[in-house]
């Protein structure tokens, strides 16, 4: 049930992950630890679409549920992995990536 309801933050991270491996091949002398904070955020905002694309395809409505369930996930996975900093980028992400999405709905 843990990974069927992180479904959207694996999607996120994959699609963003991409992108930092992209960004290191163009620019290999990159700050690799600000790089990583960056990730961090973008993946909780990527998360967000994720989740809501995958909502649309099944034909439910997204609730504020959503950026619950996706911070939920990334809390056990970041909490277990005692990287608190890294949760509460990847959480201003799903904020930010929400209220994108509530303030621009269409």
């Amino acid at each position: 049930m843990f990974a069927l309801l992180g479904v959207p933050n694996i999607l996120g991270y994959a699609g963003v992950a991409v992108l930092a491996i992209l960004v290191l091949w163009l620019q290999p002398h990159v700050n690799r630890k600000a790089l990583l904070r960056v990730v961090d955020v973008l993946t909780g905002f990527a998360t967000v679409f994720a989740g809501l694309l995958i909502a649309h395809l099944l034909n439910v409505g997204p609730t504020a549920w959503l950026p619950v369930i996706a911070a939920t996930w990334f809390a056990i996975h970041f909490v277990r992995l005692n990287k608190t900093g890294a949760f509460v980028r990847a959480s201003a992400g799903i904020l930010c990536g929400w209220l994108l999405y509530t303030t621009f709905p269409g």
